[in-house]
């Protein structure tokens, strides 16, 4: 059986997740302005967006493919590079994570 933590953080998480769809407007009000679509918005980002064209082209056509007929004509795709900054603040948040980790964790 899960321990008593790990029980805690995964109803935190799961009434999270659904609040986003329960309470959309608190949500979709903290979005930018200049994003545009909130609702219909999707931002693609990551390594394999560097290699342009290439990764790009058939990911948007397979998108297309795969998609019911009429479902992107509302949705804005956005195409975001990842620099050096976005390495650092995933490592940032892996040591910030293990200062806060439950001593009751370690070693499991």
């Amino acid at each position: 059986m899960p321990s008593i933590p790990i029980l805690f953080i995964s109803l935190f998480f799961l009434i999270g997740g659904v609040a986003h769809f329960v309470a959309m407007d608190t949500f979709i009000s903290a979005m930018p302005a200049y994003l545009g679509y909130h609702k219909e918005l999707v931002i693609i980002s990551g390594e394999g967006i560097m290699a342009g064209d290439y990764r790009v082209k058939p990911m948007m056509t397979a998108l297309q493919r795969h998609t019911f007929n009429g479902l992107l004509d509302h949705v804005e795709i956005v195409i975001e590079p990842t620099d050096d900054r976005a390495w650092a603040r995933g490592a940032a948040s892996v040591v910030i994570s293990k200062v806060f980790e439950s001593p009751m964790l370690i070693g499991c």
